[in-house]
């Protein structure tokens, strides 16, 4: 054999060894524009059945990092679970998807529902759920509980001598503790330590700086953080991001994303990032409310918020106004991979009909907490001063709806598609507002501001519920 052909051979050989061993363009990460992304979300559908507080390999390649004592035998392919307990970080490919399915802090509820999350695209998720630490006390005499660690705080509530509470905070110098708030919607808030006698070692508890933003009852994937780790090159196959849905019930549920707050009610959002710092929320359907630390925003159906962050994504710095979303921003979104279709409202867009004129009869209405938010940067989450109760819903017209409560009553009028508004004078000069979002006509979302002469804002979100019809 000749030197020219041993060298053919030899060179036939290794492109042999080297095109077995070479991963696919998938695995790989690189941007496939042949991938038919719908089929792939499709093929979701059939894999990852409903099962609770569980995370599914859904489409792709996606691994996961298990927390210590918590080994992953079998994620490797499509159909595959693992518990959420177990997770710690999450990574999909361009084209890939996860699913999982959680509790969360929502009320009970029947054992088949859940929140649903859905991962696609390009994507890292860190599991930031600490260890829930708390330990009981009970008040040594009658207090006060106010909204932050400081006697100059605004006071919530009162505690009577030997009322045994939950701590589930504390801070720096153990003078303050956050508690549990006794009642039935919860809510936190701040005792001096001096007046509780602990059943348990204070030291336990993490040092905490808000009420705001209290995670003790969270689950895993209750709090995440997630970034895109393929840009926008793959565009619109990584066009990644995270979906949220949660069960179309009377119930409020929390979530903190990138250290964003998120208050959502029957709700559908799909969050994004963007390579110039900027995290997008858009509301698909129900209601979602976001906290930073000095400033709260709702977000109704068919709108979104922009937050943005420093330059490393690590501290949200500023939200923008709630505007229009566009429908054809979520072509390449899998939302036919979600338990409901998304009712989605686009306000002044008239070619849509989802049935947003609600039927007259009996409501339930469920308020969330009460947010009061001044001028001066004050902001705090209090109890809600309202009751669960039944009202009674007319329609005077295609336009306008009347609203009959125990007190008195309101007429709504038709302020955009599925959108009602309501606007009263009061006489101490303080503004009342009421907006309702349209679900179906089932279904609706709204929320409750009154403004008063200093500059405070006041504002609950609520719920209702068609109860009863003629």
């Amino acid at each position: 054999m000749t030197s020219l052909v041993r060298l053919m051979v030899c060179v036939f050989i290794v492109g042999l060894v080297v095109l077995r061993t070479i991963p696919s363009r998938a695995q790989e990460g690189a941007c496939d524009t042949d991938i038919d992304i719908s089929l792939q979300f499709e093929a979701v559908q059939s894999v990852c059945r409903r099962s609770g507080n569980q995370i599914c390999y859904g489409a792709g390649v996606v691994t996961v990092q298990s927390l210590p004592g918590f080994p992953v035998d079998e994620f490797e392919q499509p159909g595959q679970h693992i518990d959420v307990a177990a997770l710690e970080r999450l990574n999909l490919r361009p084209a890939s998807v996860a699913v999982a399915h959680i509790r969360g802090d929502l009320p009970a509820l029947p054992h088949d529902q859940y929140t649903t999350l859905v991962f696609f695209g390009s994507l890292e998720v860190d599991n930031v759920v600490e260890t829930p630490t708390f330990i009981t006390a009970v008040a040594r005499r009658d207090l006060n509980v106010r909204v932050g660690p400081s006697l100059d705080a605004a006071l919530l509530r009162g505690l009577v001598a030997g009322q045994r509470i939950t701590v589930t905070g504390r801070n720096a110098d153990d003078s303050w503790v956050r508690i549990r708030l006794p009642t039935r919607r919860g809510g936190a808030g701040w005792v001096f330590a001096d007046n509780l006698a602990f059943r348990g070692d204070l030291a336990t508890l993490h040092v905490v700086t808000s009420n705001m933003f209290d995670t003790s009852g969270f689950v895993p994937l209750q709090r995440f953080n997630f970034h895109n780790t393929a840009g926008n090159r793959c565009e619109p196959v990584t066009n990644g991001g995270v979906i949220i849905q949660t069960p179309r019930v009377t119930g409020w549920t929390r979530w903190l994303i990138n250290d964003v707050w998120l208050e959502l009610f029957s709700a559908t959002v799909v969050l994004r990032q963007s390579d110039d710092a900027m995290m997008t929320i858009s509301v698909l359907d129900g209601l979602a409310r976001v906290e930073l630390p000095n400033v709260s925003q709702l977000i109704p159906m068919g709108a979104s918020v922009n937050v943005l962050f420093d330059g490393a994504f690590a501290t949200p710095l500023a939200l923008s106004p709630a505007q229009m979303v566009d429908p054809n921003q979520f072509a390449n979104v899998p939302l036919a991979i979600l338990d409901r279709d998304v009712a989605m409202v686009i306000a002044g867009n008239e070619a849509i009909d989802r049935r947003q004129v609600p039927q007259p009869g009996e409501w339930l209405l469920t308020f969330g907490n009460n947010v009061l938010s001044c001028a001066d940067g004050f902001v705090a989450l209090e109890d809600t001063p309202f009751d669960d109760s039944v009202y009674l819903v007319e329609l005077a017209a295609q336009d306008h709806i009347s609203w009959r409560i125990p007190s008195g009553g309101a007429i709504l009028s038709l302020h955009a598609q599925g959108m009602y508004q309501a606007e009263v004078v009061n006489s101490d000069d303080s503004i009342t507002q009421i907006m309702w979002w349209v679900g179906d006509a089932a279904h609706i979302a709204g929320e409750w501001r009154r403004e008063s002469v200093d500059g405070c804002v006041s504002s609950a979100p609520f719920a209702m519920r068609l109860v009863n019809t003629p």
